[in-house]
C-alpha cells in the first residue's frame, strides 16, 4: 500500500474518530439518563402520557424531575405540554436538539402583551424560546444542561431545557413544598397553573416513594398521637396533625391521586380522601370549601379545597391524616422536612 493511500486513510481517520467518539459518549449519556429515570421512576405512566409523549422525552421528564424533591415527573411533563406539546415532536431523539428552533412572539408591548427589552435578541425585546419556552433573561439564570451534554445550555435543546425547568420549579430552596406555588411563579397566571395541573392528572398518579407535600405552608399545631382534647376534654388519640392555616386557605393535594370521599364526615367536617395508589391514602378535614369530586384525578399540589373550622374544631386549621395500608402513620414521617 502506497504511503500516499497510508496518509489519506489517516486523515480520515483523524477527523471523525472524535465525531464518532462524541457520538458513542451522547448515546452512553443518554443511556446513563435512562437508567437515572427509572431508578427515579415515582409515578407510573397512563396509556395518555406514553401516546403523547416522545419515547425520547418521557425518561429525561422522570430524570429531571428526579433532581428535585417534590417535584412529580407528571408535573413537568405537563409544563412541557403545554408550553409546546413536547417540542412539537421536533425533538432528536439521539441529541435532543429541537429544530427549527421554537421561538415565541416578542414581547414589544403590542397586542396586550408585556413589553420586556433584551438586547441580546435581534429586534431587543424578549421572546419566549425553546420548548419550555423560558424568556431568554430567565434562561440566563436557570438554564442547565442535561447530563453528558457537551457545551453551554442550549434553551433549544429539549434535555437541557426540561433540566433547567425541573431547575426553576425548584427555586432557590432546592425543593418544592407547593407545588401550586412553584408553578404560578413559571408563569404568573392562575389559568395556566389549571391547566398543568390538569394535564399532570391524565399522566400519572402518586409518587412510589412514598414522600407527599406540605398541603399548606402553615407549621403544625397539634402533633399525632395521644393528646388531651381541646373540645371533649379527655385523652384521645389524635389521628393526623393540625396545620396552621387561615380560614380560605386552598389546601392541596399532598401528591397525585383519585378522589375516593368528598363531603361531610361528623367530627372531621368537610372531608376530603385521597387515594394515592400503593396502598397511600390521605385525609383532610375541617374544610369550609370542597373543589373536587368523586373519582376525580388530581394531580399533586392541585387545590382540592379551602381551610375552614368545620365539625369538631376550635378554629380554622388543616387536620391531614395519612395511612398506608389502611393504618394510620404520623404524617410527619411521610412529609419533608422544613
Amino acid at each position: 500500500m502506497g504511503t500516499g493511500v497510508r496518509r489519506v486513510r489517516h486523515e480520515r481517520v483523524k477527523r471523525w474518530l472524535p465525531l464518532a467518539v462524541a457520538a458513542v459518549a451522547t448515546w452512553l449519556c443518554f443511556v446513563a439518563v435512562l437508567a437515572l429515570a427509572f431508578t427515579h421512576a415515582s409515578a407510573p405512566a397512563t396509556e395518555l402520557a406514553v401516546d403523547e409523549i416522545p419515547s425520547s422525552l418521557l425518561p429525561i421528564y422522570r430524570a429531571a424531575a428526579a433532581t428535585c424533591p417534590g417535584l412529580d415527573w407528571p408535573v413537568l411533563a405537563a409544563v412541557g405540554w403545554v408550553e409546546s406539546h413536547h417540542g412539537q415532536g421536533r425533538a432528536d431523539p439521539l441529541t435532543g436538539q429541537v429544530r427549527p428552533p421554537i421561538l415565541g412572539p416578542p414581547l414589544d408591548g403590542r397586542d396586550g402583551r408585556a413589553r420586556i427589552l433584551d438586547p441580546t435578541q435581534p429586534d431587543g425585546f424578549a421572546r419566549a424560546l425553546g420548548p419550555m419556552q423560558f424568556l431568554s433573561t430567565t434562561w440566563a439564570s436557570w438554564g442547565r444542561s442535561a447530563p453528558g451534554r457537551v457545551g453551554p445550555p442550549d434553551v433549544h435543546n429539549a434535555w437541557d431545557a426540561i433540566y433547567g425547568a425541573a431547575a426553576y420549579l425548584c427555586g432557590a430552596a432546592g425543593r418544592i413544598t407547593d407545588v401550586h406555588a412553584a408553578l404560578l411563579r413559571y408563569n404568573h397566571s392562575e389559568r395556566y397553573v389549571a391547566q398543568v395541573l390538569a394535564k399532570a392528572a391524565t399522566y400519572g398518579t402518586a409518587r412510589g416513594d412514598g414522600t407527599l407535600a406540605w398541603p399548606v405552608p402553615g407549621g403544625v399545631g397539634s402533633g399525632f398521637g395521644q393528646r388531651f382534647h381541646p373540645i371533649l376534654h379527655v385523652w384521645r388519640f389524635h389521628a393526623g396533625v393540625d396545620l396552621h392555616a387561615g380560614a380560605g386557605e386552598p389546601i392541596h393535594a399532598a401528591a397525585a391521586g383519585i378522589v375516593v370521599a368528598a363531603g361531610g364526615e361528623g367530627g372531621c367536617g368537610y372531608t376530603v380522601t385521597l387515594d394515592h395508589g400503593n396502598g397511600l391514602r390521605t385525609r383532610y378535614c375541617h374544610l369550609s370549601h370542597i373543589d373536587v369530586t368523586v373519582q376525580q384525578r388530581v394531580a399533586g399540589g392541585q387545590v382540592i379545597g379551602r381551610v375552614g373550622s368545620t365539625g369538631l374544631s376550635t378554629g380554622p386549621h388543616l387536620h391531614f391524616e395519612v395511612y398506608v395500608n389502611g393504618q394510620l402513620v404520623d404524617p410527619l414521617t411521610r412529609l419533608p422536612p422544613r
